[in-house]
């Protein structure tokens, strides 16, 4: 199972979204920690090198 974890900086970003922005974050980060980030469809997320997507 995946993690998902956010910077201080990031939750604060976060929690200035609007609310619909907010849903669709959950969302994501909920179908990456149960089918983690290589069975994500195309298009939502990218390695960024160094085990960081």
């Amino acid at each position: 199972m995946w993690s998902v974890e956010y910077l201080p900086a990031a939750a604060d970003e976060e929690a200035a979204l609007p609310v619909d922005m907010q849903a669709r974050l959950a969302r994501m980060a909920g179908t990456i920690q149960q089918h983690g980030v290589l069975n994500l469809p195309r298009g939502w997320v990218k390695p960024l090198g160094d085990k960081l997507w």
